[in-house]
């Protein structure tokens, strides 16, 4: 099994950046601007398309007045945008703060880039900070929960679109399934439940994030508080984790039953991450819920109400 993650792990499994312009409220789409006619609140304002690169969900913007088209990481397990050093450089963007971003299993001082504006299709999104970092693989950066902010967002994987909706304009289908979230820290975390091996589940918030390239992972912090490792679990693969430098490592073997919202998933694969040294690492949550996971479900997400809209995307 491939790394889950090198440098884009950084923030793809569970960042806090307090990058956004706009509180979820209200007046919460007071600056974004969009050529788009609201004839009908019912439907869209907007249909963004994405394109699935090696079960990455990879949207087309272009930054403040360049015209440039760039790729990025459509990320809902990290709460802000992030950009390569390279890139920030090239599009001239201007340093306007040092911020102290958490990534797995340790922190790290980054450079924000403020005040930006996105351009996605006929959308506009002015006031955005970015987060710059020297290497995030193959894409030109990450769009984090920017759009959820001001949007009720719909990703439908069997049409490759990224919808938005106004706030109190979403009606959800009668055959999706509702699931309760938190919406904490700028992060979305779903109550979930574990059951390993088949003697008791244990719960645990676990990030809903489709930037993260697994089924689901479990955070050292749970796993050394539950003895996971020491359960009995029999791994079938170790790999190592690497963000910025840390590495850590990732035991990968399969769950008897993983929940949250009613929705069971038997006997699908887990990875658990060994402590890393930093035995003081606040993850904030017990793990992470990957795109491996996510694919199958076309998903709506509405932080007003703190709810998640899943249906089976059947193909």
């Amino acid at each position: 099994m491939k790394v889950l993650k090198s440098i884009l792990y950084i923030i793809l499994t569970y960042s806090t950046f307090q990058l956004y312009a706009n509180p979820v409220g209200d007046n919460a789409q007071n600056s974004v601007v969009s050529s788009t006619d609201i004839a009908h609140p019912s439907v869209p304002r907007v249909v963004i398309p994405f394109e699935m690169e090696n079960d990455a969900i990879i949207v087309t913007l272009t930054l403040n007045e360049s015209d440039r088209p760039l790729r990025f990481l459509f990320d809902t397990g990290a709460d802000g945008m992030a950009i390569t050093q390279a890139l920030a450089d090239s599009l001239e963007l201007t340093i306007s703060h040092q911020q102290n971003a958490s990534i797995v299993g340790t922190s790290r001082n980054i450079s924000i880039s403020g005040g930006n504006t996105v351009h996605l299709d006929t959308l506009s999104l002015p006031g955005q900070n970015m987060a710059i970092f020297e290497d995030m693989g193959l894409q030109d950066g990450i769009i984090g929960l920017n759009l959820a902010k001001a949007f009720i967002v719909k990703v439908d994987f069997l049409q490759s679109r990224i919808l938005l909706y106004d706030r109190r304009s979403y009606t959800p289908d009668e055959e999706e399934e509702v699931v309760p979230i938190l919406y904490t820290g700028g992060i979305i975390k779903i109550p979930s439940e574990l059951d390993l091996l088949g003697k008791g589940a244990i719960t645990g918030d676990f990030v809903f994030d489709t930037g993260a390239g697994f089924h689901v992972v479990v955070f050292s912090p749970f796993v050394r508080k539950n003895r996971l490792l020491l359960s009995g679990f029999k791994y079938e693969s170790q790999t190592s984790l690497s963000s910025l430098g840390h590495v850590t490592a990732v035991y990968h073997g399969k769950a008897v039953d993983f929940s949250f919202g009613g929705i069971h998933f038997s006997d699908k694969p887990i990875a658990l991450q060994a402590s890393s040294g930093n035995d003081n690492w606040d993850a904030g949550a017990a793990g992470s819920i990957g795109i491996q996971l996510i694919k199958n479900y076309n998903f709506t997400i509405d932080l007003w109400n703190e709810k998640l809209y899943m249906k089976r995307a059947l193909k």
